[in-house]
């Protein structure tokens, strides 16, 4: 466990933050919301505490707040990656041999060799808050008259020492890690863009706030929010996948048509895989000429993977 340089702060403000936090008042939340507080004090069961148990859960979520504000150094577990090609050959008239995209690419949680993420709590606590991200992005080689392109962006967030204290009116129900201005205070993202037809993207975002949008369980988009724990810290965790439907041609002289999706959303992780696949026949293309408008492409062949995980554990610093 790593050792920060011991420092002292006045307690005040809110009960030894060094910034006032805001206050947020459940009761207004819409009733599609989901909400947590870091000691599971939720939308669900907010109402059925005792004063004493919820007094408890007041204290439990406090500590770990501050554990989480004053303490952390890392976060083990996210991780994004994505690899896959994509080729296609537009007109048996173009003189290319076709174009292909290939790429393969990640990123992971924040390790001990990342210095630039390691602030110590001073650092933290003096300076607002803390918004480390990783990204890759330009991760494609785009083979067709030399020409580069953007294929999209592979990234991690860890935004997690910026808190908020909870209230049901004037009742104090506890304390939550939702960054000001952010979603989500920790995210595992793998999102390629239009170059591929649309946004495919799969994706896990944690936070104590989620304006939550239905459930979906179909072949080519899942989403669940629900909540979950990370290191004993309760969140509202969202897990998503989305594939580009390419449809399927119907014209005549399209052949050996592939189109299979797969999204799984597992306990922490995310899992896209996705094969498309057809061609053509320019002998079946009776309106297809050297100046035609209506030439279908020859082939295309698409092949791609995606996944991310969630957060599993955070390591603190110590003082000794």
């Amino acid at each position: 466990m790593p050792t920060a340089t011991p420092f002292t702060t006045a307690l005040g403000l809110e009960g030894g933050f060094s910034l006032c936090l805001d206050k947020l008042d459940v009761s207004t939340f819409p009733s599609n919301w989901k909400w947590t507080t870091l000691s599971g004090v939720n939308a669900d069961n907010y109402t059925a505490f005792s004063d004493s148990a919820l007094k408890e859960k007041v204290n439990s979520s406090m500590a770990m707040a501050m554990n989480v504000y004053y303490n952390s150094y890392k976060v083990s577990g996210l991780s994004a990656s994505t690899s896959g090609y994509v080729s296609f050959f537009n007109s048996r008239f173009q003189p290319s041999e076709g174009i292909k995209y290939t790429w393969s690419t990640s990123v992971s949680g924040m390790t001990n060799d990342d210095a630039a993420s390691v602030k110590e709590p001073i650092e933290r606590s003096c300076s607002y808050y803390r918004d480390l991200e990783k990204t890759e992005a330009n991760v494609a080689t785009y083979v067709h008259d030399n020409d580069t392109f953007q294929l999209g962006k592979v990234s991690i967030l860890d935004t997690a020492s910026r808190m908020q204290a909870l209230y049901n009116g004037n009742k104090l129900l506890g304390y939550a890690a939702h960054p000001s201005g952010s979603d989500n205070p920790f995210e595992s993202l793998v999102r390629l863009n239009n170059n591929l037809g649309n946004d495919n993207s799969c994706y896990i975002k944690i936070s104590s706030i989620v304006n939550a949008e239905p459930d979906i369980s179909e072949d080519f988009e899942k989403r669940t929010t629900d909540y979950g724990t990370v290191d004993g810290m309760d969140f509202v965790i969202i897990k998503y996948g989305n594939i580009r439907d390419e449809g399927t041609p119907t014209r005549d002289g399209y052949s050996g048509i592939v189109n299979t999706p797969s999204i799984v959303l597992n306990e922490n992780s995310v899992q896209l895989s996705y094969v498309y696949k057809w061609d053509y026949d320019p002998d079946d293309d009776p309106n297809c000429g050297p100046y035609s408008r209506f030439c279908f492409s020859k082939f295309e062949d698409r092949n791609w993977s995606c996944s991310v995980s969630g957060p599993e554990s955070l390591t603190y610093y110590n003082y000794n």
